[in-house]
């Protein structure tokens, strides 16, 4: 009986220090600087010539992500209920053209 009293109070303390150290370890945003990544590009909230998320912005942050040489690929993750439909556009129609672009590049 003394002996299962242990193996669970060790088995719970390792269990407890994994949880710890998952939580440490891995919260908050993390950037990779070196080597192969996929780059994530998030936009949050209303898509407006007058708010954060702008076409203008949008489209740089894009830009530095397809520009940089050691780029797998792109997400960009939108979360946006409501905006400008022509900004919405404009990125879209970036996106478009970049990806085409660098299509007919790639078979070149």
């Amino acid at each position: 009986m003394r002996r299962w009293k242990i193996f669970f109070r060790f088995a719970f303390l390792i269990m407890f220090v994994l949880v710890v150290w998952g939580a440490i370890s891995f919260s908050g945003d993390k950037v990779a600087t070196t080597g192969r990544h996929t780059a994530m590009v998030s936009l949050d909230g209303k898509i407006s010539a007058s708010a954060h998320a702008n076409a203008e912005d949008i489209d740089t942050v894009l830009q530095s992500a397809f520009d940089d040489a050691d780029t797998a690929g792109v997400i960009l993750r939108c979360n946006s209920l409501d905006g400008s439909p022509v900004q919405a556009s404009y990125t879209k129609k970036f996106v478009y053209c970049t990806l085409n672009i660098r299509q007919f590049l790639s078979t070149q």
